[in-house]
């Protein structure tokens, strides 16, 4: 009776089989035959999306941007181990069937079966050739026939569920028929090479390409067996099977794949087990920025829109190099960042939490939470305990990370501020908060940097300063631009200070001045002038610090940035040739940058960062301006030429011996311990405008000209005694330091007409003397070589004051006493 019962159970469940067997075959081919195929040139002709990448002068990945994250490789470039970890992890029969492999199907719709009823596990059955056309077909909607009842049911089915993450029995249908239709178009390595181009590896990076730069740093050429076996578990479920996010996960299908590969003899059991010993270790995320490039990469990309479009851009891709060295662009960023910090807090204002955390918002935190933060990294931070007897708080800044806040650390603190929609609701004097709980409470979030981890992880308030910049490097030879970051993040890069933002330049413009007069024989360095009040009408100007000096040199006027010495320089040279000057160095195109009067002595002059450190190229490069260089050149993903930016030959604005004597002269400027800090031969001059409202630092050395702009986007006054000296300089000094590193420093060149004299310090006449006491050293044109080649030319005449791009004349005129050249050039005339 037992066993009847039994054979009755087995036999209904045989017929049970048998029969939904035969109405899946019979539903299978009816709605199989009611699937149109696309026209097969849609897939000849079909290209994967590429990406725009912008390099650096090096070929340093600066940059990503485009729908895909994709870099297309033959598959001639591609390891055979490589391509055998993917065949053996996704389709082991890959060479064997003809697009789609019913045996894994049938095991697949018996896995699903049992999945509907039972719940238990199901089973993948397409092949690499399926996988292929699922990932093509959304990009190419299929054509269905029209007028039938099954074509409106796949249509509905196909398309308006096509976003969702359930799985579709239809889309099976059409990438089996598609996927068999692909096998007769193409070989089974041409199939290959596009799965391997095709398929997505989380984090939107697409292809083996792409994927192996990404998780492990390296060209797909250069992949291990160990790292070939990881990446080919990622495609079946790249968001849980990734090696960032489940490890644990990832072992057990890295296990599975080598032991596939062994089984399917594509490798022994020893390179198995002995790839499998090395572990994953894969690269940190790679940003679609790398730090600090936005300010830089931006303005290149927004050109590029204009130029071939958008859509180019983001589908198709092209490859763009610029004159960025990403070396010295981090260290710019990075230099301008903690300068702002500093000067952010010593305005000593205190902005509060930026805001109370929600339950909502502490699930958004731990998506963006580090696992494990690092020092000097800025995070954002949950204020989970605060302890007022003991003046510290605890802070939870990863997940289950914490780290102390000690109230004793907050000293810089002046005024609290409460803000309401960016406007200031109450002032809070620093009297009135004496411990930890009058600033925080329990679920503040708030902005902190790490200072250390040991034994303790010691952190410290790091809110956003509300103060600007912008820092410019360039390279004064050939002028191309090796760092440019207009503010202090990414948030602000809507507007990039150092090219949108004009601003007085303060004593900076100072040198031009010099230079013009210099370069017209009006002054030497030697010169003496008469540093005393002056008065134009009402208009009485003074020195910065209300003292005056009496008679001294040119080179003390400028390295003492004396303003009555530079007012008469600036009344010698005249308005109108100083201003012309001005514009052909400084790129002042708008009259509203340049006032038309005296205070141009003082830099009442609006200029640019990019350009304020242009025209300060002038002097290590002899007297040779162009214009700043960005872009080198741009190719589309076949090698074609976009765009590429020419040779520039430079325009001659100074001779090279003014330009070196005004670089000389600099070096006394800015001062004995930045070059001692920095460790070579520099040069360079601050800059404050009138209520310190903008403060500068432009500097040099022979390899790199460098300048640092701070200031308020509203442009309102820093706090008193904020000199450029003292907010753009160590800025300036902590950027050259670590841009030494990479550009070594070396002496500045000296022009072959320049030889080096010793004067008299109280009257500027060269010196016979062996006595050296009373003498200073200084250098000088080589005279009779310079008066033999300028009267060959006939041009060193009283009467002709003609400049021409490479050689202008000049005019000697007296300021208060003749210089020892003057007198030279006098005598030798009269003999002659």
């Amino acid at each position: 009776m037992k066993i009847n019962l039994i054979y009755a159970v087995v036999n209904y469940f045989v017929f049970i089989t048998v029969a939904a067997s035969s109405c899946f075959v019979i539903i299978f081919k009816h709605y199989y035959d009611k699937i149109e195929l696309l026209d097969v040139a849609v897939y000849q002709t079909y290209r994967p999306a590429e990406d725009t990448k912008i390099y650096d002068n090096a070929g340093r990945y600066m940059m990503q941007y485009g729908q895909e994250r994709r870099t297309l490789v033959s598959l001639d470039d591609i390891p055979n181990h490589v391509i055998c970890a993917f065949v053996a992890a996704e389709d082991s029969r890959f060479y064997a069937h003809n697009g789609v492999d019913f045996k894994a199907l049938f095991r697949a719709v018996l896995c699903e079966i049992r999945y509907q009823f039972t719940g238990r596990g199901r089973s993948g059955g397409s092949t690499i050739t399926q996988q292929l056309m699922k990932s093509i077909i959304p990009k190419h909607p299929v054509n269905i026939k029209k007028g039938e009842y099954a074509s409106k049911f796949l249509r509905d089915r196909l398309f308006k569920k096509k976003k969702t993450a359930k799985r579709n029995y239809f889309t099976k249908l059409v990438e089996m028929k598609y996927a068999q239709k692909m096998e007769t178009m193409y070989s089974k390595e041409e199939i290959l090479e596009k799965y391997l181009n095709e398929i997505y590896f989380g984090y939107e990076v697409y292809g083996i390409e792409e994927a192996a730069r990404f998780y492990f740093g390296v060209n797909v050429f250069d992949l291990t067996l160990s790292q070939a076996s990881i990446l080919a578990c990622i495609p079946k479920a790249p968001s849980v099977i990734n090696p960032h996010r489940n490890k644990e996960r990832l072992r057990i299908r890295q296990k599975y794949v080598l032991t596939r590969m062994f089984l399917d003899n594509y490798i022994t059991k020893e390179e198995a087990k002995k790839a499998f010993m090395e572990g994953i270790n894969v690269i940190p995320k790679v940003p679609h920025h790398e730090e600090g490039s936005y300010y830089y990469t931006y303005p290149i990309l927004s050109y590029f829109k204009e130029l071939i479009g958008d859509i180019q851009l983001r589908v198709r891709g092209i490859d763009i190099y610029t004159a960025a060295d990403m070396r010295i662009q981090k260290i710019a960023t990075h230099a301008l960042r903690s300068g702002l910090e500093a000067i952010d807090k010593r305005q000593g204002i205190f902005r509060g939490p930026l805001k109370k955390i929600t339950k909502h918002g502490y699930d958004e935190w731990k998506k963006t939470a580090r696992q494990k933060p690092m020092v000097k990294e800025d995070v954002k931070g949950i204020i989970r305990k605060i302890n007022d007897d003991k003046g510290m708080a605890i802070v939870e800044i990863g997940i289950q990370k914490y780290g102390v806040l000690f109230f004793s650390d907050m000293q810089w603190i002046k005024e609290y501020r409460i803000y309401l929609r960016g406007k200031i609701i109450k002032k809070i004097n620093s009297k009135s908060f004496k411990k930890m709980g009058d600033l925080f409470k329990v679920g503040d979030i708030i902005s902190v940097k790490i200072e250390r981890v040991c034994p303790v992880t010691v952190l410290s308030i790091n809110q956003d300063p509300l103060i600007q910049g912008a820092l410019v490097a360039q390279n004064p030879l050939n002028h191309k631009v090796l760092a440019l970051v207009g503010g202090y993040d990414k948030c602000s890069f809507g507007f990039n200070r150092a090219l949108k933002a004009y601003r007085q330049a303060g004593s900076s413009f100072k040198p031009l001045i010099y230079a013009a007069a210099i370069d017209k024989g009006i002054i030497e360095q030697d010169t003496l002038i008469d540093d005393s009040p002056r008065k134009y009408g009402t208009w009485e100007p003074q020195n910065y610090n209300k003292k005056y000096l009496g008679y001294i040199t040119v080179r003390e006027c400028l390295t003492k940035s004396i303003n009555m010495c530079c007012l008469q320089v600036l009344e010698d040279v005249g308005l109108d040739p100083l201003i012309s000057f001005a514009k052909r160095i400084e790129n002042l195109k708008k009259e509203s940058f340049i006032q038309r009067n005296l205070t141009l002595a003082f830099g009442a002059c609006d200029v640019n960062p990019l350009y304020h450190v242009n025209a300060y190229s002038i002097f290590p490069s002899g007297g040779v301006i162009s214009e700043p260089i960005l872009l080198k050149e741009a190719r589309r993903k076949d090698d074609t030429l976009i765009v590429k930016t020419a040779r520039r030959k430079g325009k001659r604005v100074l001779r090279e011996e003014s330009a070196f004597i005004i670089l000389d002269m600099l070096k006394g400027s800015v001062g004995k311990t930045a070059i001692k800090e920095i460790g070579g031969p520099i040069a360079g001059k601050s800059g404050t405008s009138n209520n310190y409202r903008s403060t500068w630092f432009v500097g040099f050395s022979q390899d790199i000209v460098a300048g640092v702009y701070i200031g308020y986007d509203n442009n309102l006054p820093l706090k008193d005694n904020e000199y450029g000296s003292r907010t753009a300089k160590p800025i300036w000094i902590e950027f050259m330091r670590k841009a030494a590193v990479h550009y070594p420093l070396r002496d500045f060149w000296i022009p072959k007409w320049i030889e080096w004299k010793l004067i008299n310090r109280e009257t500027p006449l060269i010196s016979t003397s062996e006595n050296l006491e009373d003498y200073l050293g200084e250098f000088f044109y080589d005279m009779d070589q310079w008066i033999l080649k300028y009267k060959k030319r006939k041009i060193l005449n009283d009467e002709d004051d003609e400049d021409d791009d490479n050689e202008p004349g000049y005019r000697y005129r007296k300021i208060t006493i003749k210089t020892d050249f003057e007198i030279a050039v006098g005598a030798f005339l009269q003999k002659n």
